[in-house]
């Protein structure tokens, strides 16, 4: 295998592996609170829209990676 091509394929596999962790965390926190009284307010969407975006910047930042 290419050194660089073996380089952008572990750089990928460990960082997706860091941010499907992050990720799933934070879904998890925001499905648990979803049962509560207060279930659908703006905090929880606030939270999946951070999720979102934290899991789009880190597609953003490896395929920055995987390039350079």
């Amino acid at each position: 295998m290419d050194p660089e091509s073996q380089r952008a394929l572990i750089v990928v596999l460990v960082g997706g592996t860091l941010v499907m962790a992050i990720a799933a965390g934070g879904l998890y926190l925001v499905f648990r609170t979803y049962g509560s009284e207060k279930a659908g307010g703006t905090s929880h969407k606030t939270l999946i829209a951070a999720v979102l975006s934290f899991i789009l910047l880190c597609c953003l930042g490896l395929m920055w990676l995987a390039y350079r």
